[in-house]
């Protein structure tokens, strides 16, 4: 399904690249109300100040030239979108998105697969595992040619139990890999007018397309695309990034093997979790470990409380005194036997 930005008319330089286009977050039939507006709204200057060649916007991603770029990746720009990006989520009770460590090194084609699986995981869904290589030759044939992903010729798709295949995909057009991921996720539905609603295929408030990019890319669109299923855990994807004409082109391919996972060239468990700050499965294992540690810390506490009779003269069966010998083991080689006896 195509996707693209819908410029909104205001007092400012508009981005006109394209004229179309468990946590509580909602799943695939509670989709949200309303199309969630960009605060801040990212598709606009804003209020510009400068002269020619040396404008600067509140807006970031806007260039000196007053222009919006074909793509960026800038610091600044990324974290405008996010906040943006962040305010939509909050309205669905998600907590804000957090970017792996690994961000800015990352490819477009990269950070798409990463900001789909934290979609998903914000909604207590599986990862998909990774990248494919026959995936994102697909996509990115279609991310060339502006165009929806198809099933990729050399991968062996599974079937549902209707033999439907699965698979799902998205294209969209924009300036940053997170403002397509807003427009998928956020503003998918109907805005009132053909004119202010992002989604080609969203054409009335009732039509089947509404949502149905989100949707498929959260694993299930159960109005126009069966998906890959929502719990799916064997689910790879392919990416494509292409500038043409002017504007980035980005998009998503998401299909069940038929068999087990083939090869990835990028994966969550791999290349994106040992990058997440302590939060989503980053704070799930985190949270494991530090009950771990305070378990283990309890049993020792057990053991430090009987070293007083474990050591004393009197007690002649004490662990910590050695065969033939009158006086006990000093009191670093005691904690060690009282360990081990303690099977820790």
């Amino acid at each position: 399904m195509r996707l693209g930005i819908a410029a909104l008319v205001v007092p400012a330089l508009v981005f006109t690249g394209s004229s179309r286009v468990t946590a509580i977050g909602l799943l695939p039939d509670r989709n949200p109300a309303a199309n969630a507006t960009p605060s801040p709204n990212f598709e606009v200057s804003g209020p510009c100040t400068g002269q020619a060649g040396s404008w600067q916007c509140a807006n970031p991603c806007v260039t000196p030239d007053l222009t919006f770029p074909a793509y960026s990746d800038a610091p600044s720009c990324v974290a405008f979108v996010q906040r943006a990006l962040d305010a939509a989520r909050a309205h669905e009770g998600l907590g804000a998105i957090v970017l792996p460590a690994n961000w800015f090194s990352l490819s477009p084609e990269e950070q798409l697969f990463v900001l789909c699986d934290l979609e998903r995981t914000a909604r207590g869904l599986p990862p998909y595992l990774g990248l494919n290589a026959a995936l994102s030759a697909a996509a990115q044939r279609a991310a060339d040619t502006g165009s929806d992903p198809w099933l990729a010729p050399r991968f062996a798709v599974g079937v549902d139990h209707a033999g439907v295949p699965g698979f799902g995909g998205a294209w969209a057009s924009g300036v940053t890999t997170l403002g397509a991921d807003f427009l998928w996720m956020y503003a998918d539905g109907w805005g009132g007018s053909a004119a202010r609603t992002p989604n080609a295929a969203c054409t009335s408030a009732q039509a089947a397309g509404c949502w149905a990019h989100r949707d498929e890319l959260l694993g299930a669109a159960p109005r126009f695309n069966p998906g890959v299923g929502l719990g799916c855990r064997t689910c790879e994807m392919g990416t494509g990034f292409a500038v043409s004409g002017g504007t980035a082109s980005f998009v998503d391919l998401v299909e069940l093997p038929a068999g087990a996972a083939p090869t990835m060239t990028f994966t969550w468990a791999h290349d994106v979790v040992p990058y997440l700050p302590a939060t989503g499965l980053a704070a799930r294992a985190a949270a494991q470990r530090a009950a771990e540690r305070r378990a283990q810390d309890a049993r020792r506490a057990a053991v430090h409380g009987t070293w007083p009779q474990w050591i004393a003269s009197s007690t002649a069966a004490s662990p910590c005194r050695s065969p033939g010998r009158a006086a006990p083991l000093g009191a670093a080689r005691c904690r060690t036997k009282t360990f081990k006896r303690a099977g820790r």
